[in-house]
């Protein structure tokens, strides 16, 4: 499990390196 923002390229990075990995986004309000 990856926890990340919802940055594009880190979105896709996650994708490429480890495609089997569930993913959550982590939102921090301001």
């Amino acid at each position: 499990m990856v926890v990340s923002d919802d940055h594009a390229g880190l979105v896709a990075a996650i994708g490429e390196v480890i495609p089997e990995a569930a993913r959550q986004r982590c939102y921090m309000p301001s």
